[in-house]
């Protein structure tokens, strides 16, 4: 049974499901707990030697939707060959999550890109645009000014802060521009915000 299209703001959203891509048969449970929005992961929840079968699955349950609940896709990174590839299906098939999550985004064109060719295929799916490292972080200026040119390309801008002990962190310490403590990196990332 279809439900009739209800898309909420991202800002409305209090509870979210995150779900694996490769967990098919926990997609209806975010209905039978109350959370606001499902969001299927096809990123960091899956192994890479899953991907193309979280995808199709994934794909296959966002085309035959059962639920009267908002439905969010993260595919993986957009500049990376398994990122096209999920955006590629995407695009290819009848499914329209209310959002897309892209992740790393750091630069307005992609965001702007992969708006267009949801539109150019009939989707209103929005996006959300992760922030998510340094280079992102530098280009907030071209990202928020791109969507001040273009509004409606995507429904939020959230940045995440690499947490320590990563090797994001590492790197950003190792990063003459950020110094050595990790307490100042996110420092760095926080003044761009207010700056933006």
């Amino acid at each position: 049974m279809a439900f009739p299209k209800s898309q909420k703001s991202i800002l409305s959203v209090k509870s979210l499901l995150f779900t694996p891509g490769t967990k098919s048969d926990h997609f209806d449970r975010a209905a039978v707990v109350h959370a606001d929005a499902l969001i299927i992961d096809l990123e960091d929840a899956v192994a890479p030697s899953a991907k193309k079968e979280a995808r199709e699955a994934s794909l296959r349950y966002l085309e035959a939707l059962s639920i009267n609940l908002s439905c969010v896709l993260r595919i993986n990174a957009p500049d990376t060959r398994v990122g096209l590839d999920d955006l590629q299906a995407l695009l290819n098939s009848s499914a329209e999550p209310d959002y897309l999550i892209l992740p790393k985004c750091d630069s307005s064109a992609t965001i702007r890109s992969i708006h267009n060719l949801l539109r150019e295929t009939g989707k209103s799916t929005k996006i959300i645009a992760l922030i998510e490292t340094a280079k992102g972080v530098g280009a907030l200026d071209d990202i928020v000014g791109g969507t001040i040119k273009n509004p409606g390309a995507f429904d939020s801008i959230v940045a995440t802060l690499p947490k320590r002990g990563t090797g994001q962190t590492k790197k950003a310490q190792n990063n003459p521009a950020f110094g050595r403590a990790p307490a100042l990196t996110g420092l760095v990332a926080r003044s761009r915000f207010v700056c933006v």
